[in-house]
């Protein structure tokens, strides 16, 4: 008995149902493989970026609300540098409180994840990648906490 005379009956309970050798099936599955890598990526990326915009829009307005006073404290004499290392330092420590806290978020995901996956508590992460998103959150809360900062101390003293 010949393999097409086997599968005769399939073809006529599924119309349209072909045969294809092992290296076909395998090609149209790695064609598949990086389709699904595509559009995993564009997922993935849509969603830092929307990250990015949430973050740089709540700290810019968090900052721009502190307005008051960084006006109080410049009334009572301090300097535009004092202010401007404040907020460097204040900058520092929410990077650092962000990063923790945002690896021990990303953690507890990850390593059940991992454990379902792979059998192991400890995932597979390579260093690269882990600094380039540690790298973008620290410069984006810089960018979005300094430049509101230099705008309001540039402007005149006002009362409130």
């Amino acid at each position: 008995m010949t393999l097409s005379s086997e599968l005769a009956p399939l073809a006529a309970r599924f119309p349209g149902l072909t045969v294809a050798s092992r290296n076909v099936v395998n090609a149209q599955a790695q064609a598949s493989l990086v389709r699904q890598s595509y559009s995993n990526n564009l997922y993935l990326g849509t969603i830092a970026l929307l990250a990015a915009v949430a973050l740089v829009n709540t700290l810019v307005m968090a900052t721009v609300e502190r307005r008051g006073a960084l006006f109080l404290l410049r009334r009572v004499g301090a300097t535009t540098r004092q202010l401007l290392s404040m907020t460097i330092w204040q900058t520092v420590i929410l990077d650092l409180t962000g990063l923790i806290l945002g690896a021990a978020a990303g953690a507890a995901s990850v390593v059940v994840v991992s454990k379902q996956l792979a059998g192991t508590w400890m995932p597979y992460l390579t260093w690269p990648p882990m600094a380039v998103i540690g790298a973008a959150v620290v410069g984006l809360t810089i960018l979005a906490i300094l430049a509101p900062t230099l705008w309001l101390l540039a402007s005149p003293i006002r009362a409130e």
